[in-house]
């Protein structure tokens, strides 16, 4: 197989990482129940992948705990979204779940 661009796979992942972690962030700045309404708090989370970034909003009038996280590993994005109306730990600790499953299945050589 030929390589038809400049770039390898991983640079590739490396980009879209950047541009779905943005994508996410600005999702979970408008979502309903975000900053206005509850809390939210994103940033890198190690141990994921080689590289991982979650949000996790919190809405208090409606009790919603939402968590969004990108993960790369080597040249395959993963992206994972999870809401409950549970407490935030709980929810946060799923959705690492579910990634950490996902991430398990990859076969990447």
């Amino acid at each position: 197989m030929r390589r038809t661009t400049l770039t390898g796979a991983a640079e590739k992942a490396r980009t879209d990482y950047a541009e779905a972690k943005e994508s996410k962030a600005e999702s979970a700045r408008q979502s309903p129940g975000g900053a206005e309404d509850g809390m939210i708090v994103m940033g890198d989370v190690a141990g994921l992948g080689d590289q991982a970034w979650q949000s996790v909003t919190v809405g208090r009038a409606n009790g919603v705990t939402e968590v969004q996280l990108v993960i790369r590993r080597a040249n395959v994005l993963v992206e994972v979204e999870h809401s409950a109306r549970r407490p935030k730990e709980q929810v946060v600790a799923a959705a690492d779940a579910l990634a950490r499953e996902a991430l398990h299945r990859l076969d990447v050589r």
